[in-house]
């Protein structure tokens, strides 16, 4: 045992010394990221002051939806050739009216021009519901009560769970997190030691091979998963004041966090504790065939694209919860972490068998590490 004690304290002093490893658990996503967000939310809020600006080709009685965009807040801009001002310039949108059809000429790469299109749509129906009025008038006919009828969107809330936009990037950003910080600390533990030529002395050292590897590994992992639960909550108590200044206030209330009972916060804490150690491993075992630091780096920074797919997949594609997916390591985690939040009767067994096959796939990796070292044409390789 004390074995293990001074090599986890010799391989945790060495990766602390490393600045380039500190940079990417701490600085990065603990500082930087929500630096990042500040910035790009103030960049949106002085779009937001901005006046949307929009070309309007001349057209009859052209002047009454002018009033109506601007009093929205719009800039008009009068044009025979809409098309050309809008390729010049992805931000500004236009309108035509042709063969008594209005158009909305956009540039689909611009999001702002997006919301814009609702504005634009709600105006050209209030002329549209104006020139009914005239026409009644005008004919001196009664309006019939159903060209008054209005569709309102009322949002039900319910004050427990969690925002199904909010869940999808704090669940894809924890992993992404989860999944980055133990690069480089498996890095430094495994090709770390082959580049100061101090691997042959380590394994000279009169300890058990699973000492020297526990040690090692849990080195990777206390780093990795307090990189990752200090990520966690900066996206918790930092993240939704950063990104929903700008929501209006109707579309706030459904986007507060609403914690869970303790005991599933603990379970989900002791879930995001075993994924450490499978990531890690995964990471380790990678790490075990670079022969450089910079090749280790390519491996793994490859390994991390190679996870972006499957993320996606079960988090934009496979919504509904299924018992099969606890069967499968690391993406189980998105419906852990659903189920955490949203509760449901299935969420016990979910978990018991998702921890069960993580735990499981880390001892494989683990003892896939030991036979590794035990290698000397994979561990010396140089």
């Amino acid at each position: 045992m004390n074995d293990f004690i001074l090599i986890f304290r010799k391989e945790f002093l060495e990766v602390i010394r490393d600045k380039r490893t500190i940079f990417n658990l701490f600085i990065l996503p603990v500082i930087g990221i929500p630096l990042l967000l500040i910035f790009l939310s103030n960049l949106i809020s002085v779009k937001s002051k901005e006046a949307s600006k929009i070309v309007i080709k001349p057209f009859e009685e052209y002047d009454k939806i002018e009033n109506l965009l601007k009093k929205e807040g719009f800039e008009i801009i009068l044009s025979e050739k809409p098309e050309s001002l809008i390729l010049k310039n992805k931000n500004i949108s236009g309108l035509i009216l042709e063969n008594n059809e209005f158009k909305i000429l956009f540039n689909p790469k611009s999001l702002e021009n997006y919301r814009e299109i609702k504005i634009i749509k709600k105006v050209l129906v209030e002329y549209k519901n104006e020139k009914i009025e005239e026409f009644f008038k005008k004919e001196n006919i009664e309006k019939p009560l159903f060209l008054d009828y209005e569709i309102k969107e009322v949002p039900i809330y319910v004050r427990e769970g969690l925002n199904e936009i909010f869940f999808l990037l704090i669940v894809f950003y924890f992993l992404i997190i989860l999944l980055q910080s133990s690069i480089y600390p498996s890095i430094e533990v495994i090709t770390g030691e082959k580049e100061r030529k101090t691997m042959e002395l380590l394994l000279s050292y009169p300890a058990k091979k699973f000492y020297i590897i526990s040690g090692k590994l849990l080195t990777v992992v206390l780093l990795s998963f307090t990189s990752s639960i200090l990520a966690i909550l900066i996206y918790f108590f930092v993240f939704p004041k950063i990104l929903f200044v700008n929501v209006p206030p109707e579309y706030k209330e459904s986007l507060n966090v609403y914690f869970p009972s303790f005991h599933r916060v603990f379970l989900l804490f002791i879930f995001v504790l075993v994924l450490a150690f499978l990531v890690s491993s995964i990471n380790m075992v990678i790490s075990s065939f670079a022969r450089t630091f910079k090749e280790a780096q390519s491996f793994l920074q490859g390994t991390l694209l190679f996870w972006f797919m499957p993320l996606f997949l079960f988090l934009f594609l496979v919504p509904q919860v299924d018992l099969r997916i606890s069967f499968i390591p690391v993406i189980n985690f998105i419906y852990v972490t659903k189920l955490v939040f949203e509760g449901g009767k299935m969420f016990y067994l979910f978990y018991l068998i998702s921890i069960l096959t993580n735990l499981i796939t880390f001892l494989i990796l683990f003892l896939l590490l030991i036979r590794l070292f035990e290698r000397e044409d994979i561990i010396f390789r140089v």
